[in-house]
């Protein structure tokens, strides 16, 4: 199993510093892994942090890069998550003005590259002085866009990533800037896919590992019925969100209603025990398969001090429940054994 989190800043804008909307809350959740002695994989959000030295902030981008650094040398893993709506953002008198570019299918082909190629680098440069055989081979898609795209896939595969973990098994999401729809996904933990095609399991290719996830029912009270009632645990305010659903018909809101709901930690309504029903969900579905390869998707952005309580409880639980039959890994440690 793969505990993930997405360093990324709050994509509509921050209400705090950059340091107290990201830098704070990761060196929590290092302190929590050393303490439960997991590893745990970091997808950069790489082109936030370009972005910032382009526009002159060299100090917080070097704030970033020891961090980064910090992680690799306690053994964790870094790898690529593209939001490239920054490459077209504005920061205009000190205020933030996102961009409506959300997916990476809204750019061109050289422009995905350019993105591409220039994420892996800014990785490589920060991981392989630390670990010379860190290879950047592993993926997530900005707002899980990973479009049904021959050419973003054939972009990925040429810049050598090997592993996607930008999926969920009944996930459906819908707003303005983007439209997610992960129903109908094949019936295997884990599956190859080529050309983009990423429902249809192939031999070789790019390697699937899906974020754990579990379908919401009509039984499950609202969210924000469970938000007002847990409001207490409501983590620091760091920023807005970028998305707006003022456009969305009564069908895609009843089906994002009605998303499988991801395994996180940052879902401040989640108790250890529904998660644990996730995960157990997720092991009876998949146990004809001989290995289950899931992902925990969590973000250090929208975690606070209920989050950190959820994930350790959860990591307890996990491996007192299944005991050596589950190992929180990397995708660098996968990587040499699998593929």
């Amino acid at each position: 199993m793969f505990l993930t989190f997405d360093y990324e800043f709050p994509l509509g804008g921050w209400t705090v510093s950059p340091e107290a909307a990201l830098i704070e809350p990761t060196r929590h959740i290092l302190a929590l892994c050393a303490k439960l002695q997991v590893r745990a994989v970091f997808f950069v959000d790489v082109l936030a942090f370009i972005r910032f030295r382009e526009l002159g902030n060299d100090s917080f981008e070097q704030s970033i890069r020891k961090q980064l650094t910090e992680i690799v040398e306690q053994g964790h893993d870094i790898q690529l998550h593209l939001h490239p709506h920054w490459f077209t953002s504005c920061f205009e008198n000190g205020i933030y003005k996102p961009s409506k570019d959300f997916r990476l299918a809204d750019f061109s082909e050289t422009e995905i590259n350019d993105m591409v190629a220039q994420g892996i680098d800014y990785l490589n440069k920060i991981a392989k002085p630390v670990n010379p055989g860190y290879t950047c081979l592993a993926f997530r898609a900005g707002g899980y866009n990973l479009d049904n795209s021959p050419l973003i896939f054939k972009i990925l595969a040429e810049n050598g990533i090997r592993i996607d973990s930008s999926l969920c098994h009944g996930y459906y999401f819908a707003s303005d800037i983007s439209i997610v729809d992960y129903r109908g996904l094949p019936n295997q933990s884990n599956w190859f896919f080529t050309n983009g095609q990423y429902r249809i399991p192939t031999f070789s290719g790019i390697y699937e590992i899906p974020i754990a996830g579990k379908k919401k029912t009509v039984f499950e009270a609202p969210t924000f019925i469970k938000a007002i009632f847990h409001k207490g645990r409501m983590p620091e305010n760091r920023g807005s969100i970028i998305h707006s659903d003022n456009k969305l018909s009564f069908r895609q809101k009843w089906r994002k209603a009605l998303s499988s709901r991801m395994l996180t930690f940052d879902n401040y309504t989640y108790s250890s025990r529904f998660l644990m029903h996730i995960l157990t969900d997720n092991i009876k579905k998949f146990n004809r398969q001989q290995e289950i390869n899931l992902a925990v998707i969590s973000h250090p952005k929208a975690m606070d001090r209920y989050n950190y309580q959820l994930m350790e409880n959860f990591i307890v639980s996990a491996q007192k429940r299944y005991g050596n039959q589950i190992v929180f890994t990397t995708f660098q440690e996968f990587a040499k054994g699998n593929l």
